[in-house]
């Protein structure tokens, strides 16, 4: 690490300060403010946050990890995730703006009656704001803390102890600014990293052992790893770049709908919904979520896959087990004197970018959904108490998270934890929307029945099959299993339970104005369901034409790339005559 190293960090740590102090600046001193950016910031801006949040330490090494393993298309373990995306971009955006609600959980008691609605959004405020939410900051430590063990050369003591300040730094800002220095600092920090991730790509395609483009495309094209789409066979005829018919099925046909998953919520929740609430109206929701979408699956996996791609060349084998490393070692030996700093900064950037939204997130449920709904203290009877007590709870996560790291090894195991404890939720965040007969109870069942068939699948694999991993409760059978059976449950459980108060729906119906199924269901005007499927089938062909598309034309097949990219644009031009006709992008 050289000066011109030293002086990308010194810079990053300024712009994020200088960007702390202004959202200081126009803060003001209201839970609102706090946890939702007062509901009037810029959709770029909103949309920016998203991707910068999903954009983790630990992104770049899994994509690396992917591509080394099973081609560019082992990438759909994740790229079938942008179906869900765009539907929750025409057919729940406007429907979370209109709630009004602060956070998502307080969405159960709009929606639901009864004290079992009461207990569902405490419950969900601990369950995800606490014990879900620290997994992943945990499993996002472990990454950060690798990146500088093989980028650095640190050994554990070292990493864990920067871990721990940037942590703190991160804490600082998101105590003292709240939502909106988390997006106004989200946005500089995914511009570094995407930054550092695009000269490096670049640079690796300048080398003589990679050898350009056309060097990737002569040296792997071979082997099958620049497959855009899975070559799908049998299980047990597998090759390195193909999947089975049963991944597959999870994976596209699914995943995208059946499962939660932080950031990929079927319905938009979470920090999702925390970003659409902030915006300033229906329409500025939408666009959010639609540039989040763009730039998540279309633009920002580009330059780790080219990276990824040379790795194999620069690193046929690695023996250590983590392919991801692959790419902190282009990082560590290739990259030029002064540049180290740069890309190190990107990885920073992307850590404090999740870190400082999960800290913000959980303390809303902590907070909003959890404190708020108990009985009023002297603390908790106005906005400036429960301001104070967010700030004691952000640091409190920081460090239950840090005590957690501890005992995360691998992140490939909090992965496939959160996978599967919400396989099987996804049909009631949908349908809540849409029909009335799904209940509190309903949704209760969702959650908690995923991770009681995850631990039984579990303890089935270890005591009954000895962890054998070619045993039938592995994934994705636990998969499936724990979908169908999570969904067979919720469903029981909607029609044995007292359904919602018609009072409630009555409400609900009049505020939100759902489609759908409802008793004594109001004539909304607006646009019509089919008009949305539409919308949501051409964006999301437009947006894989272009990733298609781009990926084709760098790997040398202009022909099938230009085709691509007439698809793309062909879909633009309908979803522009669509929006002029059906006002997609605004107000109803």
């Amino acid at each position: 690490m050289g000066i011109w190293d030293l002086f990308w960090i010194v810079f990053y740590l300024i712009a994020a300060a200088l960007a702390a102090w202004k959202a200081r600046q126009q803060s003001v001193p209201s839970l609102k403010d706090y946890f939702s950016g007062g509901g009037n910031m810029a959709w770029a801006w909103v949309g920016l946050s998203m991707v910068a949040t999903t954009f983790s330490a630990d992104t770049p090494l899994a994509v690396t990890g992917i591509v080394r393993t099973q081609g560019i298309s082992g990438n759909w373990l994740w790229w079938n995730m942008l179906l869900g995306g765009i539907l929750t971009t025409y057919f729940f955006a406007r429907l979370w703006r209109r709630a009004g609600v602060l956070t998502d959980l307080e969405f159960i008691t709009l929606r639901y009656s009864g004290r079992e609605a009461r207990f569902l959004r405490r419950f969900k405020a601990l369950y995800f704001g606490l014990f879900i939410n620290l997994i992943i900051m945990a499993w996002v430590n472990v990454a950060l803390r690798s990146v500088l063990e093989v980028f650095l050369g640190l050994n554990r003591e070292e990493s864990t102890l920067i871990v721990l300040l940037f942590m703190s730094l991160t804490a600082v800002y998101v105590a003292w600014t709240g939502l909106r220095g988390v997006i106004y600092t989200d946005a500089i920090q995914f511009v570094i990293a995407m930054g550092g991730a695009i000269f490096l790509a670049v640079w690796v395609l300048g080398l003589d052992e990679v050898g350009g483009l056309q060097g990737i495309r002569d040296k792997l094209s071979a082997t099958g790893a620049l497959n855009f789409m899975p070559s799908v066979g049998e299980k047990s005829t597998q090759t390195a770049y193909s999947i089975g018919w049963p991944e597959l099925i999870a994976f596209m046909g699914l995943q995208w709908w059946a499962s939660w998953y932080p950031g990929a919520e079927p319905g938009g929740g979470g920090y999702i919904a925390q970003r659409m609430l902030s915006t300033k109206n229906e329409g500025s929701a939408q666009k959010s979520i639609l540039l989040f979408q763009c730039l998540h699956y279309a633009a920002r996996p580009l330059p780790w896959i080219i990276v990824a791609l040379a790795s194999l060349i620069l690193y046929p084998t690695l023996g250590n087990n983590n392919e991801g490393q692959a790419y902190l070692m282009t990082m560590r030996d290739y990259l030029p004197a002064g540049m180290n700093g740069l890309l190190l900064v990107g990885f920073l950037s992307a850590y404090m970018s999740t870190i400082s939204t999960h800290l913000n997130w959980g303390a809303s449920y902590i907070i909003n959904d959890f404190v708020k709904t108990l009985k009023p203290t002297e603390s908790t009877s106005d906005d400036a108490g429960l301001i104070r007590l967010s700030k004691w709870v952000v640091w409190g996560m920081i460090f239950m998270s840090a005590g957690l790291s501890l005992y995360v090894d691998r992140i490939e195991t909090a992965w496939q934890f959160l996978l599967e404890c919400g396989a099987g939720a996804g049909g009631v965040l949908i349908l809540r929307w849409y029909w009335w007969r799904v209940s509190a109870w309903s949704e209760l069942a969702a959650t908690v029945l995923p991770f009681v068939f995850y631990g039984l699948f579990r303890a089935i694999n270890y005591f009954g099959e000895a962890g054998n991993p070619d045993g039938f409760f592995v994934f994705p059978n636990t998969y499936f299993l724990t979908v169908g059976m999570t969904t067979i449950g919720w469903l029981a459980v909607t029609y044995l339970t007292p359904a919602t108060d018609p009072q409630t729906l009555d409400k609900f119906d009049k505020q939100v104005r759902p489609k759908g199924w409802w008793p004594n269901s109001h004539q909304h005007s607006g646009t019509a369901l089919w008009v949305l499927a539409i919308a949501w089938l051409a964006t999301t062909a437009g947006i894989l034409g272009l990733l298609a598309g781009a990926t084709q034309l760098l790997l040398g097949d202009t022909g099938l790339g230009v085709q691509l990219l007439v698809l793309t644009l062909i879909c633009l031009v309908a979803l522009y005559f669509l929006s002029l006709k059906y006002k997609l992008f605004g107000d109803e």
